[in-house]
């Protein structure tokens, strides 16, 4: 039972793991702008009260919406208004013009150059998944490319492309999770401080971080598989010298 599992989870979950990996990190980084306009955003300014007044939902109070991610934002002038977005970009623009002029000034993110990190992440990864799965099918392909495929230059080949997609990734990731934070923070502060005669807005953290966490969690595995591939076909060689 334990051998036919540890068979199948490099055969076949890890290329699954490693898809669904790569598909959520783009979805998490090309939205809102790019797709997803209304459902994925890693921050979100939305119609609220900095007090909540009793009976109040999240459909009671009307305004202004904001979504915004690593390529541009999406803006509504109200919950029953067209959506607008920016033209995606690596170095993105965000449209608060839907906000009113007594609104703070919402911080962007770090630094001009992360969703440019993170595309090369993205190709690095890319390449990571398709090098990972030729490999585990290798037998079936057949002729040169299963003998090219099978060799240890290969597997740590992929391996490093797959580490430095991973920690670029994560890491550029991680430090926008950081300053979004901060920023939501500082945004929510001033709007709260302003009283009754502050806008009705206050600013979260959109379900595209929780993608991105799950599609790191999920890529973990096809990496921990290469790399204890790796691994193993190094022992015999160690123990002969």
């Amino acid at each position: 039972m334990i051998d036919t599992i540890t068979k199948l989870v490099p055969l076949y979950l890890a290329p699954v793991l490693a898809l669904t990996s790569t598909l959520l990190t783009l979805f998490a980084f090309l939205a809102p702008a790019a797709m997803l306009h209304s459902q994925v955003s890693l921050v979100t300014i939305f119609p609220g009260r900095s007090v909540p007044l009793p009976g109040d939902n999240k459909d009671s109070v009307d305004g202004p919406t904001i979504r915004m991610g690593m390529v541009g934002s999406c803006s509504q002038s109200s919950n029953s208004a067209s959506i607008n977005c920016t033209a995606p970009s690596i170095s993105p623009t965000f449209d608060f013009s839907v906000l009113s002029g007594n609104s703070p000034t919402f911080m962007g993110g770090p630094t001009a150059t992360t969703p440019a990190w993170i595309a090369v992440s993205l190709v690095f990864w890319g390449l990571f998944l398709v090098i990972f799965s030729l490999s585990t099918v290798r037998e079936r392909l057949g002729g040169k490319i299963s003998l090219l495929l099978g060799k240890p230059a290969v597997a740590r080949a992929a391996a490093w492309v797959g580490v430095l997609g991973y920690l670029i990734g994560l890491s550029a990731f991680l430090v926008n999770r950081m300053w979004f934070g901060k920023a939501i923070d500082d945004f929510n502060v001033q709007v709260a401080q302003m009283g009754s005669g502050g806008p009705d807005i206050q600013a979260g953290l959109g379900n595209g971080f929780t993608m991105l966490w799950v599609a790191y969690a999920f890529g973990a595995i096809p990496l921990v598989c290469v790399l204890m591939k790796i691994h193993h076909a190094s022992i015999p060689a160690e123990k002969s010298g």
